[in-house]
């Protein structure tokens, strides 16, 4: 899964609308989320990920994102059962209008995502994919026409059993 994400990403940033001078921003952002169930204790897993960002028209944002878990949460609940718990990866892509005033640009989110969940049971290995509504907002001050710093809230799992939402902050650097 996280070979086909990093293609995936590689694809995009190598296409030949990408070669505009400063339309194109790469860069990197740690994620802080939230996993929350029906029945259980949540979890605060921590992510790294890649960010793409191509500007389309003056107001308008394309946007990839190719993430991968960096950390690993254990409960042990009253009665003695063990779970463990972290992001294998997840991807999105999606659509960033946004409003420009001075040095802070405002944007809402919204796209597709793909999510890939790892969890351990009292030693039972468990998996859960999710993909479908990416949504959110963010705010990023401009340092530069070059480098600016992004913080982004952002719904990227919602299904029947769970819920995986979270912060972003991240640093992009025109290309």
């Amino acid at each position: 899964m996280r070979i086909k994400l990093c293609v995936l990403c590689l694809m995009f940033c190598s296409s030949p609308l990408m070669a505009d001078q400063n339309k194109l921003f790469i860069g990197g952002a740690l994620g802080f989320w939230s996993y929350d169930e029906q029945d259980s204790s949540g979890f605060s897993p921590i992510s790294l990920e890649g960010v793409v960002d191509y500007e389309v028209l003056e107001n308008l944002d394309l946007r990839l994102n190719v993430g991968v878990g960096i950390s690993e949460e254990t409960n042990i609940s009253p009665v003695g059962d063990e779970t463990t718990f972290q992001i294998d990866s997840y991807a999105g892509v999606y659509i960033k209008p946004k409003l420009t005033i001075d040095n802070i640009t405002l944007y809402p989110l919204i796209g597709y995502s793909t999510t890939a969940l790892d969890a351990t049971f009292n030693d039972r290995k468990l998996s859960s994919n999710s993909s479908g509504l990416l949504y959110g907002a963010g705010v990023s001050y401009n340092f530069s026409k070059m480098k600016r710093i992004t913080v982004e809230w952002r719904q990227q799992a919602d299904t029947a059993n769970y819920e995986l939402s979270g912060f972003t902050i991240g640093l992009m650097v025109a290309m």
